[in-house]
């Protein structure tokens, strides 16, 4: 039998490795192995979902697989959904990570100006992209499910080879969800600095930093990103997709998935020698304006 706390550990250490320039590198691997094992458990809840749906509409209406199909499986397969649960353990997820990041970043910028909270438009935002993602990985599950059945089917395969496919399906596996945990911990990340930077009233700017190991083939166009500063309120140029920061969820899959890319606040040296309540009272200024 595997040891799958030997296959966890070497998988923190390679992660550690490839997010060494994040400061709170520890707490990010933390929330992500507990993300991971949220989602593990819903995939495969979700594909036993898929397996049930399919053996009762076999047995209810018998002959062949591909009977069964042209009967209207697809229909009472398109009604297993795992949105609702996503989002439900997604939401939370991204808040505190966020809201954790924002508190230690803005710590290590200026000790005189203290986190609070996250703005309300950015928990809206936080809101509205758990649900999405929510429905863009039910969608892709269920786009894989149809495959799989119609690959099984061109082979005139029986009801238990499309379950056993299922078993095997790659896109219920650990691996999935560690990916999607460590995509969606690492963009909490990035939009905790990205309050943080906004909430200091020394920060001016934001510095791309390329992060990872030698075994992490990293995106050339990232590399060459590297040191590249903007302004608060300008984006990052990203194989022309525009991006606040590395894995903004405007960004296409392919420039979101697999990046460990961080960013570093550009600072001021004359607002940091400001007095503590004139700080503050810039940083009150910003926080009104987030509405």
């Amino acid at each position: 039998m595997c040891d799958i706390s030997f296959i966890t550990k070497a998988d923190d250490d390679e992660l550690r490795g490839l997010l060494k320039d994040f400061p709170e590198v520890e707490y990010l691997i933390e929330r992500i192995n507990g993300l991971e094992a949220v989602l593990a458990r819903l995939l495969r809840e979700h594909r036993k979902d898929y397996i049930t749906a399919i053996n009762l509409f076999y047995e209810e209406v018998g002959q062949t697989m591909g009977f069964a199909f042209s009967m209207g499986l697809p229909g009472v397969l398109a009604t297993t959904t795992m949105a609702p649960a996503v989002s439900l353990a997604l939401m939370p997820h991204l808040q505190e990570v966020a809201s954790h990041i924002a508190s230690t970043t803005m710590a290590r910028i200026d000790k005189d100006v203290v986190f609070q909270a996250v703005s309300p438009s950015r928990i809206r935002f936080m809101q509205a992209y758990s649900d999405e993602l929510g429905r863009v990985l039910d969608q892709n599950t269920a786009n894989k499910v149809t495959q799989v059945i119609a690959s099984t089917l061109e082979q005139r395969g029986s009801v238990h080879d499309v379950i056993q496919a299922l078993k095997d399906e790659p896109d219920f596996d650990r691996a999935r969800a560690r990916r999607i945990a460590i995509t969606e911990t690492l963009t909490a990340a990035s939009v905790g600095d990205d309050e943080a930077y906004r909430q200091s009233p020394a920060v001016t700017g934001v510095e791309w930093l390329h992060s990872g190991g030698r075994k992490n083939k990293p995106r050339a166009s990232h590399v060459a990103l590297s040191g590249t500063q903007k302004g608060l309120n300008d984006f990052f140029d990203v194989e022309g997709e525009l991006a606040r920061y590395p894995r903004d969820t405007s960004l296409s899959a392919k420039q979101r998935i697999n990046c460990h890319c961080t960013t570093t606040p550009v600072v001021d040296p004359n607002i940091l020698g400001l007095s503590a309540e004139e700080k503050n009272a810039i940083r009150q200024g910003v926080i009104a304006q987030f509405e």
